[in-house]
């Protein structure tokens, strides 16, 4: 109880720099005595990647403030998310990324990387955190700061929860191109 939990599912590949996420734990803990960081493996990881990054914990001393979860279901996503208070995805090329709008409808605060495809949803400090590729320090800044700004990261959850209903609801985008689509013919 009173545990912060930071959260990535992006799975463990170079291209996802989950080691940027793991060389800026001990900087976090260091200001914040309880969190504790779930990393997902997830489909696809790269095992070379894998067996590095679990050195890199183990190197850092950071296994008690790291859960690295091999493999989750689909349908457990959801549940992850709801015990979450931050959500990392900082990949250093990306679309909009649909764990994200998970985490968003969840009610996760994010913190993403500084690419072009978030910016039109994402805001830095406004309603997400946005940090430079590869930074680790800068994201070690960033997590603490919304860790120790809980009405900070309440603005975000909300924010972000209504943004993700607004415009990344479904059924709402499918009845939408329908309608597109039936004009059209």
């Amino acid at each position: 109880k009173g545990t912060k939990v930071v959260l990535s599912v992006r799975s463990f590949r170079p291209l996802y720099n989950i080691a940027t996420i793991v060389r800026s734990i001990p900087l976090v803990a260091q200001k914040i005595n309880k969190v504790k960081y779930l990393l997902v493996v997830g489909h696809g990881a790269d095992d070379g990647y894998v067996s590095r990054i679990r050195e890199l914990i183990a190197e850092l001393g950071i296994e008690k403030c790291v859960v690295v979860v091999d493999f989750l279901p689909k349908e457990e996503v959801p549940r992850i998310h709801n015990i979450a208070d931050i959500v990392i995805s900082v990949p250093s090329s990306d679309a909009f990324p649909c764990s994200l709008h998970e985490a968003m409808a969840c009610k996760v605060a994010p913190i993403v990387s500084d690419l072009p495809a978030i910016k039109d949803l994402l805001k830095h400090d406004f309603n997400a955190m946005v940090v430079p590729v590869k930074d680790h320090q800068r994201l070690a800044a960033v997590t603490i700061d919304l860790l120790e700004n809980e009405a900070k990261c309440r603005r975000f959850m909300e924010y972000n929860y209504n943004l993700v209903r607004e415009k990344a609801d479904a059924r709402k985008n499918v009845q939408e191109i329908e309608g597109l689509f039936d004009r059209l013919i």
